[in-house]
């Protein structure tokens, strides 16, 4: 990776790598490397290209070390380097930036190469300050620490800082202010002084530190007890000081392993028990193999992995892909049959057999190899080994072409041999499975068994199994399994069948052989028994099966499953009842309780990915062969490991246009139209990324989690307006789901249209016009109830002046005869009286009739005159009376013009005149509740009597003056409601005794 000179490494607080290089910095993902380089035309770029040492404060801020540009500080999400300097006097700069460390608590130190001492960031002066070493040594002693540089910084806590200078390697208290010297063995007797401490670094098992040094090799150190130790891994000799024994850096693989990075040898690890070192070395034809040149620092990330940074690239290891030990032949010409590798009783050595005339090998448990024991086997006549397994006793026994052959485990040779000539004329398929107790299988020739007793080797009995379909001549056994409760299970090409410890037939899988489906597709290769009783079945095409006799079920894991396997080639089962298979794509774990399948292949150690056979010994181990080769690990160091590695969003782009990270952090923003986005995550678990799998959810427009596989990028187009949350998970290449999950937060603007404000706008505006026009409406209706009001009004006074038009004439008429008839009787006095009256009320009559409101004043003055005038002339036929109470100011309170004479002319025509005595007219004024109460009251003959009158006059004629006069009553009260009210009166005698009319006129 990244074919680069790399001269420092860090992995941050979010999980990103960084990689500081000779041509830019560097941040690794898991899938790309983004570079940073110096710009000269962008001030916020970093300030130069050769960065020697990179560290990340407390608030995740990356400081950066540069050859000569000094210090860079990076801030992660806004992608802008701030430049520092270091400065000794006014004339320099910073050289070489050695080393940055930062302690917990925020502080940051840095060292150089062009001045003595350390430097110090200032938070709020926003530089460096500089200090010296003897800015920390008591006033007592002389001690002189000459003009050494300082190379390298290590803290440990908040307060203890580590310097190693050009003359050795000291402490500083940063809370007491106060230094101490460590001293450390010097190679160089001559020049004890002269000890330039390169780097250091805390070892993580014993806390001891360990000082790399120029020439001197690795030094460590016990701060507690000041004893200090010496590796080398060049000759001690004095014309080489200075020259070899350079270490760079170093790495901790495990208590007594230490990965050494060097000036003058390959990379290679130092056993601190055994004082030995072991170097790695480049192979063009290897591509696992290490960088070509020097390894000039070394990482190991959270998740264990080292990193290696050479002169030439990058690259990475492991641990855990050593859990495989690969094991090749050397001869051009054996062939294994891995699938009958057995241990002996005691474990310690490993029997391979080979099927093409090469015998049986021995390795030792470290895969050693021992011997051939191919000589051995000669006098027997047959090389060609079928099958291997181990007895009750701990012997192991072999069959050929032609006969048994027992290992004996205590004295290690071969013993009793077994022959039988008759196996030459059968079939070549042949194995050896344990049995019951002291007792062993033989299958051969074609589907017979033999069951042998392991002590005497006598035969128990011998059978040929019972195959109930119509190709059994035409069908081999491919394998035998015991399982617990006794019962045997054969895998045949075709079908698999259950028999009894005596291999009597049970039942049959499937129970028709046209139905291959029901146990899987294509050819049955292997089957494995738990201790459940559960029966795993692996074939050619339909992957991994199971039958559960004890619920007479069947299950095909291939079936909706992406991540199953197809062909298997075979199947074993571990101690913890974890399923393995042998695949063509490499080894396969499947967890029967979560099924749950997890793929290892080249990239996670496996020699070979196309594996043969697997199978468990006793040991525990699980061993497995490939072409020319076979192998074994401990499922053990499998084991399932919590997945803490963080996931992180790469970038996010909005209509193809990728926005800042600093907006990662909070909620997105975005309008209606930039609602196509793209997103790009990371799982930073880098044991192997291309195999890290993802899903993912969109709340707000999902309810289900999606699995995307390995893809790590997701595309949304055409978005609906809302508020979203984007959730991702991850599990890594073993299949461990994270523990943790990211999500990013986005919003998604409604067109103004759709905006509830808008919504309530055009409601709001809706309502207004209903409002405005209703509004309108009613001013409309108001308009034409006035003008129609208007227009009765002066319906009505037309009326009114009509009436009075009509009275008139028939009233002057009467007057004038009454003047006419007192000038002929020569009553001179009362004509000219009457006359007077008569001119008062005809003046009256017209003053009024110009305006439709008068006073009650200038009413009652006109209906008096109406009165007397009407009593001269009807020669005293009656007498009348007006009453106004007193609290009633007459001037101020206004009526309709002549609103009362009407109902008047009616009592005196209508009632007194027609009564034989002398009538009596009453008229009462009153004040109530905001009305007028006017009271017209007679003693005259009645209603009804007057209606008799009436119909005998011959000059009737019909009068409209009360009806008229009544509507103006309504209208001037302003309502409906009757204001006339006409009653009649009786005496005691329940005869007619007169008429009263009450009139209510609302005060105005």
């Amino acid at each position: 990776m990244l074919n680069q000179n790399i001269n420092c490494l860090l992995q941050d607080s979010r999980g990103f790598i960084w990689v500081g290089t000779t041509d830019g910095l560097f941040r690794f993902d898991g899938y790309k490397f983004t570079a940073y380089r110096y710009n000269s035309r962008d001030t916020n770029s970093i300030s130069g290209n050769q960065i020697n040492s990179i560290a990340e404060d407390s608030k995740g801020r990356i400081w950066i070390g540069t050859n000569t540009a000094g210090i860079n500080l990076l801030n992660g999400y806004s992608n802008k380097f701030i430049h520092y300097q270091l400065s000794g006097n006014a004339n320099e700069h910073s050289g070489r930036i050695n080393s940055i460390v930062c302690s917990p608590d925020g502080k940051v130190f840095a060292s150089c190469d062009l001045f003595v001492g350390f430097y110090q960031f200032d938070e709020k002066k926003n530089s460096f300050t500089h200090f010296l070493l003897s800015d920390f040594h008591s006033e007592q002693t002389n001690k002189n620490y000459g003009s050494g540089y300082t190379y390298s910084l290590l803290l440990k806590g908040n307060d203890s800082l580590f310097i190693g200078t050009r003359y050795g390697l000291y402490c500083l208290n940063l809370k007491n202010k106060s230094i101490s010297e460590f001293i450390l063995p010097n190679y160089d007797f001559k020049d004890e002084a002269n000890m330039l401490c390169r780097i250091i670094k805390n070892n993580p098992f014993n806390q001891h530190l360990i000082i790399g040094t120029w020439g001197n090799g690795l030094k460590e150190l016990n701060t507690s007890t000041r004893e200090a130790k010496s590796f080398w891994y060049h000759p001690v000799k004095p014309e080489g000081m200075g020259l070899f024994n350079i270490i760079q850096d170093v790495g901790f693989l495990s208590t007594d392993k230490i990965f050494i990075a060097s000036m003058d040898e390959n990379l290679c690890i130092l056993n601190t028990e055994k004082n030995t070192f072991s170097f790695f070395t480049h192979d063009d034809s290897n591509a696992g193999s290490i960088p070509n040149g020097k390894c000039h620092c070394i990482l190991q990330d959270r998740d264990g992995i080292f990193w290696f940074g050479f002169e030439n690239g990058l690259c990475t290891y492991n641990p855990r892909t050593s859990r495989f030990h690969n094991q090749f032949f050397t001869n051009t010409f054996p062939y294994i049959n891995a699938g009958n590798i057995t241990e002996s009783v005691s474990g310690d050595t490993i029997f391979v057999p080979t099927a093409l005339g090469d015998g049986i090998h021995l390795y030792d448990k470290e895969g050693n190899f021992l011997a051939n024991m191919q000589t051995e086997l000669n006098a027997n006549g047959d090389q060609f080994i079928y099958g291997s397994t181990l007895d009750d006793e701990g012997n192991s026994w072999f069959i050929s072409g032609i006969a048994w052959f027992k290992f004996l485990a205590h004295e290690k040779k071969f013993g009793e041999t077994a022959h039988d000539l008759r196996l030459r004329e059968l079939t070549n398929r042949r194995m050896v499975v344990k049995g019951a107790a002291h007792q062993m299988i033989l299958q051969f020739g074609n589907k017979q068994v033999e069951v042998r007793n392991t002590i005497t080797n006598e035969i128990i009995f011998r059978k040929k199994l019972i195959y109930p379909f119509a190709d059994s001549n035409q069908v081999n056994i491919n394998d035998i399994e015991r399982a617990p409760d006794g019962h045997y299970w054969v895998a045949y090409l075709y079908a698999v069948i259950e028999y009894d410890e005596n291999f009597n037939l049970l039942k049959a899988y499937p129970e028709k052989i046209n139905d291959t489906t029901y146990i899987g597709q294509g050819h049955i290769f292997d089957l494995a028994v738990g201790s459940n009783g559960k029966v795993f079945i692996v074939s050619s095409d339909g992957g991994l099966c199971s039958i559960d006799p004890k619920k007479n079920n069947f299950k095909n894991y291939a079936d909706g499953n992406p991540l199953a396997p197809g062909r298997c080639n075979g199947i074993t089962i571990d101690a913890n009842e974890v399923v393995w298979l042998a695949t063509e794509n490499g080894i396969y774990r499947f967890n029967s309780s979560t099924e749950i399948f997890t793929l290892f292949d080249k990239q996670d150690g496996l020699p070979n990915n196309n594996i043969a056979y697997i199978l468990t010994q006793p040991s525990g181990r699980i061993y497995y062969w490939f072409e020319r080769g076979w192998d074994w690990f401990y499922p053990n160091e499998f084991s399932v490991l919590k997945n803490l590695s963080p996931i992180v969003f790469l970038s996010v782009k909005v209509n193809e246009k990728e926005i800042s990270t600093a907006d990662f952090e909070k909620e997105i923003l975005l309008d209606y139209t930039k609602n196509n986005l793209s997103f790009d995550f990371s799982l930073l678990n880098y044991a192997n990324p291309k195999k890290n799998s993802y899903a993912y959810q969109l709340e707000g427009g999902e309810v289900v989690w999606h699995n995307s596989g390995t893809q790590h990028q997701l595309n949304y187009s055409s978005l609906a307006p809302g508020n979203y949350t984007l959730k991702i998970k991850a599990a890594n290449s073993e299949g461990v789901w994270s523990e943790y999950s990211c999500a990013i937060k986005f919003s998604i603007a409604p067109p103004y249209w759709q905006t509830l404000w808008f919504r309530v706008l055009i409601i709001l505006l809706i309502a207004l016009c209903v409002y405005l026009i209703f509004k309108l409406r009613v001013r409309i209706v108001k308009r034409e109830e006035k003008l129609k009001s208007n227009y009765q009004k002066k319906i009505s006074e037309l009326e009114t002046k009509a009436l009075r038009a009509q009275m008139n004439p028939h009233f002057i008429f009467n007057c004038l005869n009454s003047i006419n008839s007192f000038i002929l009787r020569n009553d001179t006095d009362v004509a000219s009286e009457y006359l007077t009256k008569f001119s008062r009320l005809i003046r009256l009559v017209l003053d009024n009739s110009r305006t439709s409101i008068i006073s009650l004043s200038s009413e009652l003055e006109c209906l008096k005159l109406f009165i007397e005038m009407e009593e001269m002339r009807f020669a005293d036929k009656f007498e009348y009376s007006i009453h106004v109470d007193e609290k009633i100011n007459a001037e101020t309170i206004k009526v309709p013009p002549l609103i009362l004479q009407p109902y008047v002319e009616n009592s005196i025509w209508h009632g007194l005149l027609h009564k034989n005595e002398k009538g009596k007219l009453k008229i009462e004024i009153s004040e109530q509740k905001g009305y007028i109460i006017c009271v017209i009251e007679d003693n005259g003959i009645g209603r009804e009597a007057a209606r008799e009158a009436k119909s005998k006059s011959s000059g009737h004629r019909k009068s409209h003056g009360m009806g008229i006069t009544s509507q103006r009553v309504i209208e001037w009260n302003l309502d409906n409601e009757a204001a006339v009210n006409i009653s009649d009166l009786y005496d005691e005698e329940k005869k007619a005794a007169g008429t009263r009319v009450e009139i209510k006129l609302k005060i105005v």
